[in-house]
């Protein structure tokens, strides 16, 4: 506010005023602030003190750590996430904040929890409120299949509404590209996810030679309600003279195409001069070779396909397609990449077609296996009468139980709700 000094004989000395003290917006209490001045024929006048009292009025502010509207599952431990407080002179004041209100975890119902805090003044933060409802656990498990679908190629919209009516999945798939399962996660929590690669074909000239078995993957993972999960369920190899490859199985986040698990498929098999397995399912990322005595193809790694120098096309990876079988009497194909639909590649005739999920197709005129889908892809053949390589595979989870040739026929995926 300042003062004002004047003289009988000098007027107006406001301007000569000598202030000494300065006020400390920073500390509640009391500041003196003393006013001085002198006339021109050194007078003095009386010194006149100023008392500035600062109080602190701003109350604390309280933030809630998560969501003010959760979803909790019954007869499982409850976990505040907690609150933060802050107040512009007392600092963080969250250990001092009081809860209104229980959670009881034994019966469904709705409770309000209420937040409040006040600092060292007496200032009292606006309370906030969090609404916790204590559910039933989600009716799992969930059990994806091939629906009904063999080949190259996945189910259709129609195939999953039929195979999975009366089921805890009836009304909960969407097909958007074929083969593509999409389902929404039902409540916040962990779940454990188990993916089984399909089998190889066999080989059926002259005898039987059983396909590789696929790999089996399963691990734990924190997944947010609304999430939606791409599932791949692998197809099983045509069997012929030379089976195609089996196809990899895969679970992936929609929103931001990132795996979680993927287990590999087995390759496909040959009986002709001899038995001629494919490789199974491996739980390493890189796949394998093909079997044969010539010409051995390599597996892919690092998440791609493998590579193929026979008759027998390879396996997808994660990141790219199968490699085409270069020699033979017919071209075949390799497998497609999930992110591009997931195909099984076509063999020298669909009786040796790879199996949906990325499995190579088998050249049947030169007796020569497919590789298998997975995280990387297996190789084609090794040379003329030669079974296909194994897919890798992935685990991104927690607590993993990963099993090599572990799986025969088609592929599944089984979700569980493990808690909250």
């Amino acid at each position: 506010p300042g003062a004002t000094a004047s003289d009988a004989l000098n007027g107006n000395l406001t301007a000569s005023i000598v202030v000494t003290g300065s006020v400390d917006v920073n500390e509640t209490g009391q500041n003196q602030i003393k006013y001085n001045v002198t006339d021109a024929g050194g007078n003095a006048a009386a010194e006149k003190v100023r008392t500035v009292t600062v109080v602190d009025t701003t109350p604390p502010v309280i933030s809630l750590i998560g969501d003010a509207n959760l979803t909790h599952t019954l007869n499982t431990a409850w976990n505040d996430p907690g609150v933060t407080a802050a107040d512009t002179l007392d600092g963080n004041l969250s250990g001092q904040v009081s809860i209104a209100g229980s959670v009881d975890v034994n019966q469904t119902g709705s409770t309000v929890l209420t937040y409040r805090v006040s600092d060292a003044a007496g200032n009292a933060a606006t309370p906030v409120t969090r609404t916790v409802n204590i559910a039933q656990p989600p009716s799992g498990p969930w059990n994806f299949t091939s629906a009904g679908a063999s080949g190259r190629f996945g189910p259709t919209q129609a195939q999953v509404d039929a195979n999975y009516s009366g089921t805890t999945l009836s009304d909960k798939v969407t097909i958007n590209i074929q083969g593509i399962q999409e389902w929404i996660v039902p409540a916040t929590g962990t779940y454990r996810i188990e993916t089984c690669g399909a089998q190889g074909g066999d080989g059926t000239s002259g005898g039987l030679e059983i396909g590789a078995k696929g790999s089996l993957i399963s691990g734990e993972f924190l997944l947010s309600a609304g999430d939606v999960l791409n599932i791949l369920v692998g197809q099983r190899g045509a069997s012929s003279n030379a089976g195609g490859g089996g196809g990899g199985t895969f679970v992936w986040r929609k929103s931001n195409q990132a795996p979680l698990v993927i287990a590999g498929g087995g390759g496909g098999s040959v009986r002709y001069n001899g038995d001629t397995a494919g490789k199974n399912g491996v739980v390493d990322s890189n796949a394998t070779s093909g079997s044969g005595t010539s010409n051995i193809a390599t597996g892919g790694t690092g998440g791609n396909g493998g590579s193929a120098l026979w008759e027998g096309s390879a396996g997808a990876g994660w990141s790219s397609n199968g490699q085409d079988g270069p020699a033979g009497c017919s071209t075949t194909y390799g497998g497609k990449r999930p992110l591009v639909g997931g195909q099984g590649g076509a063999g020298s005739s669909s009786n040796s077609d790879g199996g949906f999920g990325g499995g190579g197709g088998g050249g049947s005129c030169f007796y020569s296996g497919g590789g298998a889908g997975g995280y990387s892809g297996g190789a084609g053949s090794g040379g003329n009468e030669g079974g296909g390589g194994g897919g890798g595979s992935y685990n991104a989870g927690n607590n993993q139980s990963n099993t090599a040739g572990a799986n025969s026929g088609h592929g599944k995926v089984t979700i569980t709700f493990v808690v909250n």
